[in-house]
């Protein structure tokens, strides 16, 4: 996690302010990880 808070120029991004970034990072992470897709997801435009 230091290297996406580097990324995103964030101190800590589990403090409150920054939910929403750590939700979205989680989803991306999952994506890469876990998903095939077209198969397990659709990304839409």
């Amino acid at each position: 996690m230091k290297k996406i808070e580097e990324l995103l120029h964030i101190d800590n991004i589990y403090v409150s302010e920054h939910y929403n970034d750590i939700h979205h990072v989680e989803n991306a992470l999952k994506a890469i990880a876990v998903f095939n897709k077209d198969k397990d997801y659709l990304v839409r435009d």
